[in-house]
């Protein structure tokens, strides 16, 4: 189809004047740029009294989600106009490309493009559905919602028959800082050591996953601690004994409505306790005195005669070292040697 022409004193097609050099760049590349320093501005303005916004041109009213601009501004009708001339019209070939409603029919097609998304990306599937229904029938957006809708349009652009605003905008947020979820529940959860105080519980990698968050408690909801580890496993300590635990673990960033492993273990009772007293030995029998009255004694001699196995010089050292006797008789007895007794002298013989 051909271009219309331009009416007498316009200065050309908005086309024409889109495509016009200001500086380095285009006018509608301009209006690019400013679309997206919009989104970077956005997050710190303040909505106005009665529930109004603040574009980054400086309008008050609701804000256009397809553009960044308030509906009805001059920058709004300038973002739309050089959007649908960037995109040619649908009888256009060439490098102009085909309109939106070339590549999504109507908007049912493109909500099934933009769930279809969500989910790749680790959003759940019921939770991605009802983001994208309540945006196209202008309902009211939690801020989860209006996330998962900005990640839907940077990724397909606007649908082809953008909604309205309902009677209360909903707020316009920046996606969050990893638009990919993990993976949710983890799998293959499970125990890998327990004690007393200590339950080790591991499971399978999960995609996307950043991190992991394990909570533990005696209750069902898991409420007692919880942490936060790099890997896929963990060991949960300060436990009591023969107490039953519930445990869980959900991969991060997780999606709205994610879910979690859940199991349950018992701890062993404690083995510690008061430790068996050690045995006292028996008390030591007396040694044998022997008196030394007759010539020819000698401590093998005495040895023999008590049963004292170790023999004669053992029992002179005895005598010189452990025997109850003052430590001055020890010595003398050493200096004499194992071969020296004399009448009188006092031999003490261990019992065995």
């Amino acid at each position: 189809m051909a271009e219309p022409e331009a009416p007498a004193g316009s200065g050309g097609s908005i086309k024409d004047k889109l495509g016009k050099k200001i500086g380095p760049l285009p006018l509608g590349v301009w209006l690019v740029i400013a679309a997206g320093i919009f989104w970077f501005v956005l997050k710190s303005n303040k909505e106005s009294d009665g529930g109004q916004q603040t574009d980054a041109a400086g309008n008050v009213g609701t804000i256009n989600p397809n553009t960044g601009y308030v509906y009805g501004s001059p920058e709004d009708k300038a973002a739309l106009g050089a959007s649908s001339n960037s995109l040619g019209t649908s009888g256009e070939t060439g490098n102009g490309g085909g309109t939106v409603g070339d590549q999504y029919a109507d908007n049912n097609a493109w909500a099934v493009a933009a769930i279809n998304y969500l989910v790749s990306i680790g959003i759940d599937s019921v939770a991605a559905n009802a983001a994208i229904t309540q945006f196209l029938s202008s309902q009211q957006l939690t801020s989860a919602q209006q996330g998962m809708v900005n990640l839907a349009i940077q990724r397909l652009k606007a649908p082809p028959n953008p909604p309205e605003p309902g009677g209360s905008p909903p707020p316009v947020v920046t996606p969050p800082t990893s638009s990919t979820f993990a993976i949710n529940p983890p799998t293959g959860f499970a125990t890998s050591s327990v004690n007393p105080t200590a339950i080790g519980v591991k499971w399978n990698k999960t995609t996307n996953a950043v991190s992991y968050t394990v909570s533990w408690g005696k209750g069902a909801n898991a409420a007692d601690g919880t942490m936060t580890v790099s890997t896929p496993a963990a060991t949960v300590t300060g436990l009591s004994p023969n107490t039953l635990y519930h445990l869980r673990v959900q991969a991060n960033p997780p999606g709205p409505g994610a879910g979690f492993a859940t199991l349950t273990k018992t701890t062993p009772k404690s083995t510690g306790g008061t430790p068996a007293p050690t045995p006292k030995p028996p008390p030591k029998k007396a040694d044998i005195v022997h008196q030394v009255t007759k010539d020819g004694e000698s401590y093998s001699s005495i040895a023999q005669k008590y049963h004292y196995k170790p023999g004669g010089v053992a029992l002179w050292k005895y005598n010189y070292t452990s025997a109850p006797r003052p430590e001055a008789s020890k010595k003398e007895i050493k200096n004499r040697g194992p071969n020296k007794l004399f009448h009188g002298s006092t031999v003490y013989v261990p019992r065995s």
